[in-house]
């Protein structure tokens, strides 16, 4: 992998001071002195006679978190999804019945759960995905940082025992104490008559203008797009059978139409203020997607390479012509920067948000060897496996700032990193 210096700007820099002294009197004497007078000696001292030095301070020590964590905070996160979500000081873990809440240092200091019985909570959950399925457990999904009357919260979302029937509870834990502040409950419209028979999850994609869009999945196959407003905690618009959403980003929530009686076709862009159509790709033949920013990764016809797509419009950003590896290669975004790195075992390739290659880096040619696994303020943490340590990757460049970065983490907070190894969350403090 290629190693060298990061560029100055992206996270830490070198920074000068000037000593001196009577640098006013300098000025002063220099205003006072006659047009033909050097201000100087002849020993080349300044007016005061003082020196000036300019010091210029070692650069900052590169980005690192300890190797063993501060703490456990859980050994049972076996569902896909990442179970948990940063916001400040504090970690937000779900589970099948709650909201959790972890300070920096790993205490758990709050707790918010649904108003509403919590339906479909497994006796045990399989560790495999396979597994998992068969058994009907549902996926605990990742909370959703946003804000309720100006204070920021995280969302999570449950299938709840409703008086109307079964139906979605969703609420808000109060950033600071964990604590429920906020909550909307209903009967999904294509509920009614047909309720889940086995499990149903739903996927916070994001929060735009008081909204929060949802994706719910039903008995793992049929699934509806909703906007809840939260203002008014209820329902603003729904798109129950037309879209299947997959991401929101800024002003627009990318979605792949739903032909044939089920199939999922070509990608649109979504208007998140009321479900409206804004693009469309008619003659796309990619399948699947899944949202980093202003990036979309997406599978190929031939089901063996992926492309990155635009968010904006759908249009095409990169293939494996441009280093992106083949296969579903993992994507992290760098909201500072706004750049997207892919990467794999066999490279890596990073893009900005006007889709422009910045850099790319192959496993033969370049040493690139791991997999991203999130991003901080234009640094990318790198998990190289068993056999080598975490490194630390400058966003804009590729280049490694930090050979052994102690852990890679994949969410961030204030003073600490969240790792996930498998079914285990651990949180590690800064080391820099």
């Amino acid at each position: 992998m290629r190693t060298g210096t990061r560029r100055t700007g992206v996270r830490r820099g070198r920074r000068t001071r000037v000593a001196g002294t009577a640098l006013l009197g300098v000025a002063l004497l220099a205003a006072c002195s006659g047009g033909g007078e050097d201000a100087a000696g002849a020993g080349g001292d300044d007016a005061s006679g003082a020196e000036t030095v300019v010091v210029e301070e070692e650069p900052e020590a590169p980005p690192a978190f300890a190797a063993e964590p501060a703490a456990i905070l859980t050994e049972e996160a076996f569902t896909p999804p990442m179970p948990a979500a940063v916001l400040g000081d504090a970690v937000f873990l779900a589970d099948h019945t709650g909201l959790t809440r972890f300070d920096a240092e790993g205490t758990e200091t709050g707790r918010a759960e649904p108003e509403h019985p919590v339906i479909q909570v497994p006796d045990t959950i399989p560790e495999d995905s396979l597994d998992q399925a068969q058994a009907g457990v549902r996926s605990v999904q990742t909370p959703l940082a946003g804000e309720v009357d100006g204070t920021p919260v995280v969302f999570s979302g449950f299938p709840v025992q409703l008086p109307a029937g079964e139906g979605l509870e969703i609420i808000a834990a109060d950033a600071g104490t964990g604590e429920r502040v906020w909550n909307a409950a209903f009967v999904p419209e294509e509920w009614g008559a047909a309720p889940p028979r086995v499990s149903a999850s739903t996927s916070l994609l994001g929060y735009h203008d008081d909204l929060l869009i949802l994706q719910i999945v039903k008995d793992r196959m049929m699934s509806s797009t909703y906007a809840i407003s939260v203002p008014d905690a209820a329902v603003a618009w729904s798109d129950t059978d037309a879209h299947f959403s997959l991401a929101v980003h800024e002003d627009v929530i990318i979605a792949r139409e739903i032909v044939d009686g089920g199939l999922m076709g070509p990608l649109a862009g979504l208007s998140p203020v009321d479900g409206s159509v804004v693009w469309r790709r008619a003659d796309d033949e990619t399948n699947g997607g899944a949202g980093f920013g202003p990036v979309l990764r997406v599978g190929l016809p031939d089901g063996l390479k992926s492309a990155l797509v635009s968010t904006a419009d759908g249009s095409l950003l990169a293939t494996d012509e441009d280093g992106l590896p083949t296969g579903s290669p993992h994507c992290v975004h760098d909201p500072t920067t706004d750049i997207v790195v892919c990467g794999a075992d066999s490279g890596a390739v990073a893009v900005d948000a006007d889709g422009a290659v910045l850099w790319s880096l192959s496993r033969d040619d370049d040493g690139w060897s791991g997999v991203p696994t999130g991003t901080d303020e234009g640094i990318v943490f790198v998990d190289r496996g068993e056999d080598a340590p975490p490194v630390a990757v400058n966003a804009a460049d590729g280049e490694v700032v930090n050979e052994d970065s102690g852990v890679a983490p994949a969410l961030f907070g204030s003073g600490f990193g969240v790792v996930r190894e498998g079914p285990v969350l651990t949180l590690h403090p800064r080391a820099d």
